[in-house]
C-alpha cells in the first residue's frame, strides 16, 4: 500500500507542486489504496490558497 502513496508524492514532486495543507486523496487512487480497484488518475481536495499557488504548474 505504501508504493502507492510514494507514487503520488513522487508526481506531485514531479510537478513542483506544493501544500500548505496535506491534500486529501480522494477517487480513483484512493480506491486503489483501500483495494477496491486499480487507480489510474490522482484525484486531491486541496485548499484555495493551494490551488491559486499551483493552478498554473498543471496542465488543463
Amino acid at each position: 500500500m505504501n508504493n502507492i502513496i510514494e507514487e503520488i508524492e513522487n508526481k506531485i514532486s514531479a510537478r513542483n507542486l506544493t501544500f500548505t495543507r496535506k491534500p486529501i486523496i480522494i477517487g480513483g487512487k484512493a480506491m486503489e489504496f483501500y483495494g477496491m480497484r486499480k487507480g489510474a488518475d490522482i484525484d486531491l481536495v486541496i485548499c484555495n490558497e493551494d490551488y491559486q499557488k499551483n493552478i498554473r504548474k498543471v496542465p488543463r
